[in-house]
């Protein structure tokens, strides 16, 4: 019997492209539709995986040299500080510390707005509920194996909310004062989270949107301060570290598989720029940087499907230390959310913070530091959600964007980068004043201190 020859890294390249344009065709959805139910959740994830390998940014060598010190959060917090207890007040923070998710994001964003105010906190790391890298260590000096304070801070949503406080240990502790930060998307606070209303004492929401939705479901108290922005840490890479065009006007959209592929509408970004750029000579580019595809096997091949029709659209799905994103966002000329709905929009936020002009649609929490001034807002028509398009959603509304608009502004901020850029200046001032750290973490503190008063007050 001829011996195998082991397999070469080359040889590995090629199967995973081979996997990848299989995946792209229709071969892959009719092959999909004749396996046993059993297998298809295991098969959709193999191919997943491999298609999503093919989609990692090829890494020059500046990947790794330029990222000394990585953007953890922390290069200007106060590192003498670590979490301790203070009779003077301090709070648990409770949420997915070191995760790629929304929410632990935001945990982090509150948390360092308060750290650098320098307000004690004790930070209590909650595992994922789904298989996801947990890499950010920018909190791990204030961690605590058990609540040091009087108040937990809990950022996690209410489907997840009883599972968490099992896990640190609230059910084994007395109960202290508990402020839940929620984020939804839709019109109406789910009717499944109800009975999570009563495992909170009060609030946090990062904008008007949710806030309205809150304080129709609760008599509770409901604060809102809108998430904060730090300057940003980056990598310094470039566009040919990236493999994007030199000689064309960027634009970006990213978004996360988890966060719902149908929320988030990149397909209809790609519907707007063919329709505004239709000449294949135009010199444009949009890169769509999404993550987790490997987990949405058929999402991800419609997306590649409906990208392939123009060598312009590049798709790379792939996790990235926060230095290279924020390196990529600069990059790029402009950023474009035609999202259905969102409960902020960190993206489109940070994106305004570097000056860049933002195409975007006119509705939900993005509006918190949106205006016809400072961004380029596309119109839309709610519509009802789609049966599997969105957890909770039965009877609920989102937005659809108006694709023709959002095509004519896509040529707008091409054929006119005067005005671009002035639009894009304008933003950056206003989100750096609203959404400043210092000013969410004064607001924030000053909230809590006001809370531990309380608590520490004798009942009259």
């Amino acid at each position: 019997m001829t011996p195998v020859a082991p397999r070469t890294s080359a040889d590995k390249r090629y199967l995973m492209r081979l996997v990848s344009r299989l995946a792209r065709s229709a071969i892959w959805r009719t092959l999909y539709r004749h396996v046993p139910t059993p297998w298809r959740e295991k098969l959709a994830r193999w191919v997943g995986s491999r298609m999503a390998g093919d989609l990692a940014f090829a890494r020059t060598e500046r990947w790794n040299a330029s990222v000394r010190t990585r953007d953890r959060g922390d290069t200007s917090l106060n590192a003498s500080q670590t979490a301790s207890h203070s009779k003077e007040g301090g709070v648990n923070i409770v949420a997915f510390a070191s995760g790629p998710l929304g929410l632990g994001e935001s945990a982090r964003l509150y948390t360092r707005a308060l750290i650098e105010r320098g307000y004690p906190v004790a930070v209590q790391d909650v595992p994922l509920p789904a298989p996801a890298s947990q890499q950010d260590d920018s909190l791990a000096k204030y961690a605590a194996r058990a609540p040091m304070h009087d108040i937990d801070l809990v950022f996690v949503n209410p489907d997840y909310l009883e599972q968490a406080l099992s896990w640190v240990g609230r059910a084994d502790t007395p109960r202290r004062y508990t402020v839940a930060c929620w984020f939804w998307e839709l019109e109406r606070f789910p009717d499944e989270w109800h009975s999570s209303l009563s495992m909170a004492d009060e609030f946090l929401v990062a904008s008007a949107f949710i806030r309205d939705l809150l304080v129709g479901v609760t008599k509770k108290p409901v604060l809102k301060v809108p998430l904060p922005l730090f300057p940003a840490t980056d990598s310094g890479l470039a566009r040919r570290d990236f493999g994007l065009r030199e000689d064309a006007f960027l634009f970006l959209t990213t978004f996360d598989f988890n966060s719902s592929f149908w929320r988030k509408n990149p397909l209809g970004v790609i519907a707007a720029f063919q329709a505004a750029f239709p000449d294949p000579a135009t010199p444009v580019q949009l890169v769509i940087k999404s993550v987790n595809g490997s987990g949405y096997s058929q999402l991800l091949s419609q997306l590649l499907q409906a990208a392939a029709a123009d060598e312009r659209i590049l798709v790379r799905d792939d996790l990235i230390q926060k230095p290279h994103l924020q390196a990529l966002q600069r990059c790029a000329d402009a950023y474009v959310s035609l999202h259905r709905a969102e409960g902020f929009g960190l993206g489109m936020a940070e994106s305004m913070a570097l000056g860049k002009p933002v195409v975007a649609t006119a509705w939900s929490g993005n509006m918190e530091f949106m205006s016809e001034q400072n961004s380029y807002l596309v119109p839309a028509t709610l519509v009802p959600v789609l049966a599997g398009q969105y957890p909770h959603a039965d009877g609920q509304r989102w937005a659809e964007p108006d694709i023709g608009r959002a095509a004519i502004l896509m040529r707008e901020v091409v054929a006119d980068p005067a005005t671009a850029k002035a639009r894009g200046l304008r933003a950056q001032s206003d989100v750096r004043s609203r959404l400043s750290g210092d000013a969410v973490g004064t607001a924030l503190m000053g909230h809590l201190q006001a809370i531990q008063e309380r608590i520490q007050s004798p009942c009259e």
